[in-house]
C-alpha cells in the first residue's frame, strides 16, 4: 500500500513518488486466485485509514497493476476542494459519504520556492487577512486553555474545527514535487450546518505563520458529458469527482449501417501529449 497516489489512477497523480506504508500482503507462495487475510494492522477508520491509499499488485519482478483504496458507491460521496495557486500550488479534498462519520482528506501541494513545513487550518469566511486569529471554530471550544494543543492531538472532538493541524500535524513539501498525503477528519463535514463549506482553507509557514496561501473550500459537482456522432449520443462519460475514475457508457445501436472509430488521447501530467490511445 502506498501513502501517495499512483499508477495512473488519476493522471493528475502519474509522477507522484510513493513512499510505502507499513502495510503488506503475500499470498505466501500459494496459487489460490482467492485468498482471505486477518490483520489487525489493518484499518478503515482513524489517523491509520486506509481510505485514499493505492495498492500496488507487485509480481516481484514489476508492477502488475494498481488502484485507489476508494468507497464502494461514488454517488454518495459529497466532495469539496481548496485549489492553490501562488506559493504554494495544489489542492486539497474533502471526501464525505453521508451517514459515514468520517472524511477523508486528500491534500496534493508544492512550495514554488523551497521545501517548507506548513500548517493547515480553516478560517471563517469573512477573514480578510486569513489569519489564525480568526480560526473557525462554531463549537467555540476554548483556544485559550493552555492545554488545548496537548488535549487537541489526543482527542479530535476537543479541538477547533479548522484545527486540521492540531489534530494530524504539520506538512513537508517540496519545491521539486508535490507531496501527497491522506487523513481521515471526524470534524471537516461539508453537509452540515456550519460545516466546511465556504469557509477558507489556509496553508501557513509553521515557523512563523507567514501566510503561503488561502483558498474558499467550495463544493466539486459531479460531471456528465457524451460524445455526439449527428444528433445521436454514442457515448457518456460520468465522473462524480476528480478522485473518482470517469464511467463510460458505450451505445453504437444508432450507428449500426455505419463504421466509426473513436479514441482519446491521453494527456501527461506536463499538459503535452501522449502518442498511445485507447480505440473504441
Amino acid at each position: 500500500l502506498h501513502e501517495s497516489l499512483v499508477c495512473d489512477v488519476l493522471s493528475t497523480f502519474s509522477n507522484v513518488p510513493s513512499e510505502d506504508v507499513p502495510v503488506t500482503f503475500s499470498s505466501l507462495g500459494r496459487a489460490e486466485l482467492k485468498l482471505n487475510f486477518v490483520r489487525r494492522d489493518v484499518t478503515m477508520y482513524g489517523r491509520a485509514s486506509l481510505i485514499g491509499k493505492s495498492i500496488v499488485l507487485d509480481s516481484g519482478v514489476g508492477e502488475v497493476g494498481c488502484g485507489r483504496v476508494a468507497f464502494p458507491d461514488p454517488s454518495s460521496v459529497i466532495t469539496s476542494v481548496a485549489s492553490f495557486s501562488g506559493d504554494v500550488i495544489g489542492f486539497v479534498f474533502f471526501e464525505e459519504v453521508l451517514g459515514r462519520a468520517e472524511v477523508t482528506v486528500t491534500i496534493h501541494l508544492q512550495s514554488v520556492a523551497t521545501n517548507v513545513n506548513v500548517e493547515l487550518y480553516l478560517v471563517s469566511s469573512a477573514s480578510k487577512m486569513c489569519s489564525k486569529d480568526d480560526l473557525y471554530n462554531p463549537t467555540s471550544v476554548s483556544l485559550s486553555d493552555v492545554e488545548y494543543p496537548m488535549n487537541c492531538a489526543q482527542s479530535d472532538y476537543k479541538c477547533a474545527l479548522g484545527d486540521l493541524t492540531g489534530r494530524h500535524g504539520s506538512m513537508l513539501i517540496f519545491s521539486q514535487s508535490a507531496t501527497t498525503l491522506v487523513v481521515s477528519d471526524v470534524l471537516a463535514h461539508a453537509s452540515i450546518f456550519e460545516g466546511i463549506l465556504n469557509s477558507k482553507l489556509v496553508v501557513a509557514r509553521k515557523e512563523d505563520g507567514l501566510v503561503l496561501g488561502c483558498a474558499l473550500v467550495e463544493s466539486v459537482h459531479s460531471r456528465e458529458a457524451f460524445v455526439l456522432v449527428g444528433e445521436d449520443a454514442v457515448m457518456r462519460i460520468v465522473q462524480v469527482s476528480p478522485l473518482f475514475p470517469s464511467t463510460l457508457e458505450v451505445d453504437f445501436s444508432a450507428l449500426a449501417s455505419n463504421s466509426f472509430e473513436f479514441y482519446f488521447g491521453s494527456i501527461s501530467g506536463n499538459g503535452q501529449s501522449v502518442d498511445d490511445k485507447d480505440h473504441f
